[in-house]
């Protein structure tokens, strides 16, 4: 048959991607790195040129995952080869942050006629049903029958409006160089998809994925990984590239950022990608001195020059609303794996963000979204014991460097010292219910999790003495009870 020459491009970038990570630098000619890196920039710089989005079928789909792995595995190979190219992927990579997000198509849950239904909509994410019987307080989730994958195709194309044709034919780039694809060689009907993306063999219900778009998305953000572990002092004149300015809680804004995939990709793992690369932008001592430098001006009092906002001011702005995108992310994340990254990546943010030049509502706000999603999940038995030691212990690893701040926060000291409770149910002495929350996970649980609620302890008495003044008594008797002989010789107490 006719072979395309898109495929036989694709193939050389597969081959030279299998070439740099199985063979050693040495072996290779100098500057291969970057050479296979400038060409991939290159190639996908020619496929999109002057279109709004890329196109989206199963050809496109396969050529562009295959460009950004190549470009992953040079960046991860060479050392700095892509320093001289990042301009151009500051511009490129966000493009594909919504790479088939909107030609997704749900599978509803069907209703089982006990109890209320209540199905947490958003229109990107997959559906889930939530079966809540009255008088209980737990939820179980309700799974559709298994659909085989012929028949959601046929039904992903029934569901999808006559309109949509038109509009597609209107959105799709022209033919020439610039669109670097033809309209001849785009098939809507060639399928890459299988039964473990679209379907579990035991009827889990997952979002419609018919050109496996996600693999390009998942491409893409690993290869911003691959850039920020790479190098990252070069990535901090291109953060905002990455990172939302304003409004991070849009389901479609106009420059979508890594905040918009956290909120609202159908796959999970595309968003646990996400966390990931937004608490890598935000780790490591050189973008805590990077990002020292960021406050929020008030402009009532302090107007800004017009047409020019100082680095200062669109670093504070991006870090309020990156607080926000994890704030919202931690509330309302139903997979429990996205839900563990976003909160590493939450308090790595807390870690770097200079506190005293942001609003004094941020550190209370990450503190009681902590608390909130702890109290939610106490009882949490779904999944191996791992996987819950692994929450815990990032929920209170969040708190403990929620207190470690440089300096305390007026805020969260009038906060925990107004929501108290008694010592004993008789006694009319009062501690703080949080302090009195991490000396209960301190005296039980895994040694994991009783090392994260100590840390966070230790920071809190540190931060805050007043509270040492309130409840040392009681913080003397927890720590006392402690069995510390008991715990691994690996595991210390930080």
């Amino acid at each position: 048959g006719e072979v395309r020459f898109s495929e036989v491009i694709r193939l050389v970038f597969q081959v030279l991607s299998i070439m740099l990570s199985k063979f050693q630098s040495s072996d290779l000619p100098k500057d291969s790195h970057q050479v296979c890196a400038s060409a991939a920039v290159g190639a996908l710089e020619a496929c999109l040129g002057r279109s709004l989005r890329p196109v989206e079928d199963a050809r496109a789909s396969r050529f562009y995952a295959t460009l950004l792995r190549c470009l992953n595995t040079a960046i991860m190979e060479g050392r700095g080869c892509h320093v001289p190219l990042l301009n151009k992927l500051a511009i490129l990579l966000p493009r594909f942050f919504l790479y088939g997000v909107h030609s997704t198509s749900v599978t509803a849950a069907p209703s089982t006629g006990v109890g209320k239904a209540e199905v947490k909509y958003w229109d990107t994410r997959p559906s889930q049903s939530v079966l809540k019987v009255e008088g209980s307080q737990n939820a179980v989730a309700v799974k559709s029958a298994y659909v085989p994958p012929h028949v959601r195709l046929n039904k992903a194309k029934a569901v999808r409006p006559l309109a949509s044709n038109s509009e597609d034919q209107r959105s799709r780039p022209r033919e020439g160089r610039d669109s670097g694809w033809r309209e001849s060689e785009e098939s809507s009907s060639e399928t890459d998809t299988s039964d473990m993306e679209n379907g579990t063999a035991s009827g889990g219900t997952f979002p419609a994925d018919l050109h496996r778009s996600s693999r390009v998305r998942t491409a893409a953000l690993n290869t911003i990984q691959a850039i920020v572990r790479s190098d990252v002092k070069a990535v901090q004149p291109h953060i905002c590239s990455f990172l939302p300015l304003n409004s991070p809680l849009q389901q479609h804004p106009r420059s979508p950022s890594l905040v918009t995939v956290l909120l609202y990709d159908p796959h999970a793992k595309v968003r646990s990608c996400a966390a990931t690369a937004i608490g890598l932008l935000v780790d490591g001592p050189a973008q805590r001195a990077y990002l020292g430098v960021a406050e929020v001006r008030d402009t009532a009092s302090k107007a800004l020059v017009r047409g020019f906002t100082p680095l200062s001011v669109q670093l504070g702005q991006m870090l309020v609303a990156l607080h926000a995108g994890l704030f919202r992310t931690i509330e309302t994340e139903p997979n429990f794996g996205v839900l563990v990254c976003a909160i590493r990546s939450l308090a790595l943010l807390l870690s770097a963000a200079p506190y005293e030049r942001l609003p004094v509502t941020l550190i209370p706000q990450a503190v009681s979204g902590i608390r909130s999603s702890l109290q939610k999940l106490l009882n949490f038995t779904n999944g191996t014991a791992s996987a819950s030691e692994n929450y815990h212990a990032a929920a209170l690893s969040c708190l403990a460097a929620a207190f470690s701040t440089k300096l305390p926060s007026p805020a969260l000291a009038q906060a925990l010292m107004r929501d108290t409770r008694p010592v004993s149910s008789g006694g009319s002495a009062r501690v703080p219910t949080l302090v009195h929350e991490l000396l209960q996970w301190a005296s039980a649980g895994s040694p994991v999790v009783r090392v994260e609620a100590l840390a966070a302890l230790r920071g809190a008495f540190k931060t805050y003495p007043q509270i040492v003044a309130v409840c040392g008594s009681l913080a003397s008797a927890f720590l006392n009870a402690l069995s510390l002989p008991s715990f691994p010789s690996a595991v210390q107490v930080r």
